[in-house]
């Protein structure tokens, strides 16, 4: 009877450890794009927004991967709306019979078979949400948009030690999360408590200002480990646009986030990111 004990003792520390050394994990990207739908946009620079979306992103997602898109107008701080929610996990893109050989080839082929029929309905929803978001269009509440998409980053969790066991004997990997947000916008904020659609934008007291209000509403989102890349800056002067920019450094570094490109023109930088993750899985 003492055996037994002992026997079961010592089968239950040989769980724990290796429990313990199994850190196996799946990766999975997390991607939340806020697309600017103020008044002053183009139907050029929309058409632009729509091509980082439906194939920069889009085309480069692999098959655990989320895509998110929101809009960032004046309705942003009444309703988060998701214009495109497209989670790549919902579906099934490896199949036993692939064989080990081919079978990560015959997935590729799956996602970018998939990818290239959703982009075109992709496109006409987000030019459709446009025209249905018109009277909405008066301000760009860029805060609030990001505040929205804080509630959509995803968090590692801690296991308890129960559910860690479970994972175990099923075999399931641990999903690990990369998060990033893709701001699709000129980063001229408007909104009815601040504005940067001044001649040059805001100076750095103004700034110190704003940012400590910010803080005091607690309106600066927790962003910790996700990453930002910012497509479509501009404006009516390069003061302006340096003073914004200033603003949006000092405002991401509160947030915690890791603020990679700061761009007009930056959707090469997202391909390019993509790609190394996906090299690296």
């Amino acid at each position: 009877m003492q055996s037994l004990k002992r026997l079961s003792c010592l089968n239950f520390l040989l769980l724990l450890l290796c429990i313990g050394c199994s850190k196996e994990t799946s990766n999975r990207l997390n991607v939340v794009c806020l697309i600017d739908f103020s008044g002053s946009l183009s139907q050029e620079t929309l058409q632009n927004y729509v091509r980082i979306i439906s194939y920069n992103i889009m085309m480069n997602l692999g098959e655990r991967d989320r895509l998110i898109v929101m809009p960032i107008d004046e309705g942003t701080k009444q309703e988060a709306v998701k214009i495109i929610y497209e989670d790549l996990s919902d579906h099934k893109f490896s199949l036993p019979t692939d064989g080990f050989t081919h079978a990560k080839d015959s997935t590729l082929k799956r996602i970018i078979e998939y990818v290239k029929s959703k982009a075109p309905s992709i496109e006409r929803e987000i030019i459709l949400q446009k025209e249905k978001r018109r009277k909405f269009t008066y301000q760009t509440d860029i805060v609030s948009g990001l505040e929205q998409a804080a509630e959509l980053l995803e968090k590692r969790n801690n296991e308890s030690f129960w559910k860690s066991i479970g994972r175990f004997i099923s075999g399931k990997k641990e999903i690990v999360s990369e998060n990033i947000i893709v701001l699709l916008s000129d980063m001229i904020h408007e909104s009815t408590d601040f504005t940067f659609a001044t001649k040059n934008g805001p100076s750095q007291d103004q700034t110190e200002s704003i940012l400590n209000l910010l803080r005091v509403n607690n309106k600066i989102p927790a962003l910790a480990g996700c990453k930002v890349f910012v497509n479509g800056r501009t404006g009516h002067s390069t003061q302006q646009v340096e003073n914004i920019q200033n603003f949006w450094n000092q405002f991401f570094r509160e947030t915690q986030a890791e603020l990679m490109v700061y761009a007009f023109d930056g959707g090469n930088e997202i391909t390019s990111h993509l790609l190394q993750r996906a090299k690296h899985q």
